[in-house]
């Protein structure tokens, strides 16, 4: 917990911390504190990973909690620099679209945006973030709903004639591939996707969404209307600079491989989805119980 919150050198008492995001840089902090009648008021704020904290002050801008520095908010990305490398023509069976990479200074990931349309300086432009999947995407696995989203996605975007899938290098959450796939075996044991993260060392969910934020910015889009069942999204953005107008629902096809991982991400993760039940067992014969894990497994 962060309790050293100021603004102008006056000490705020902070009630309460809700964690919007974690990611390999920052995490993105909601903070309520004590303002000068006692009264609770709530703050945004960045904290770096390396323990040097900022908040949001309506009035000053970001601020250092622990520091004697003072910034505006764009300059909490400045050490965080990505460029385009190359743009082409991609078409695919939605339509055609322009596939842009992009580098960064911070690690070796090559993220992307998939643009079709005119978006620059337009407003409420359709928008998903969406993290890699391998498994989902490129094998069609029935575990999660990673690909059956990014093909919603394109479609919506095809039938608006604008739009933008920024597509982040972070499988797994951000643990990479190994790790995902280590998790699913203890998934299969009767873990959910929570626990398994969690056995293994991880946090929940370690992406990042900085580089969308910037991809977003460096095309030019004004404001989105996001599709996605994620809250964490909707709070990140605009903690980044890209306001989000609307939110989007993509629901899901619910089926018994995938059904105990939705109805985690749905209790444990916040995620906005409706679920029916169906009747799923794990493939080692254990059945799921109401928590989301198997009986015989905590």
């Amino acid at each position: 917990a962060y309790t050293g919150w100021e603004v102008g050198g006056r000490k705020l008492d902070v009630t309460s911390i809700f964690t919007i995001y974690a990611g390999e840089r920052t995490t993105c902090q909601r903070v309520w504190v004590s303002g000068p009648a006692g009264s609770d008021t709530l703050a945004t704020g960045i904290v770096n990973h390396d323990s040097t904290s900022v908040m949001w002050d309506p009035i000053g801008g970001w601020l250092w909690t622990t520091g004697r520095q003072s910034r505006t908010g764009d300059s909490l990305m400045m050490d965080y620099q990505i460029q385009r490398m190359a743009c082409a023509r991609v078409p695919t069976r939605f339509g055609e679209f322009r596939l842009c990479l992009y580098a960064n200074n911070q690690d070796d990931k090559e993220h992307l945006a998939l643009v079709m349309g005119k978006v620059r300086g337009r407003s409420n432009v359709l928008v998903r973030v969406h993290s890699e999947c391998f498994t989902g995407e490129v094998l069609g696995s029935l575990r999660c709903d990673c690909g059956e989203q990014l093909e919603q996605a394109m479609q919506r975007i095809a039938e608006a004639g604008q739009g933008v899938i920024v597509y982040l290098r972070q499988e797994g959450r951000g643990i990479g591939l190994l790790s995902k796939l280590r998790a699913y075996n203890l998934q299969d044991l009767g873990y959910d996707t929570v626990d398994a993260n969690v056995m293994l060392g991880h946090g929940i969910d370690e992406r990042d969404y900085t580089p969308a934020g910037l991809i977003l910015q460096e095309l030019g889009v004004q404001s989105v209307r996001l599709m996605t069942n994620n809250p964490t999204k909707l709070e990140a953005l605009p903690a980044l600079g890209v306001p989000v107008s609307e939110r989007v629902p993509l629901q899901p096809t619910v089926n018994v491989q995938n059904q105990i991982y939705l109805n985690t991400k749905a209790h444990r993760m916040r995620h906005l989805i409706d679920l029916p039940i169906l009747n799923a067992a794990r493939p080692n014969g254990n059945r799921p119980n109401g928590n989301g894990r198997s009986n015989g497994k905590h």
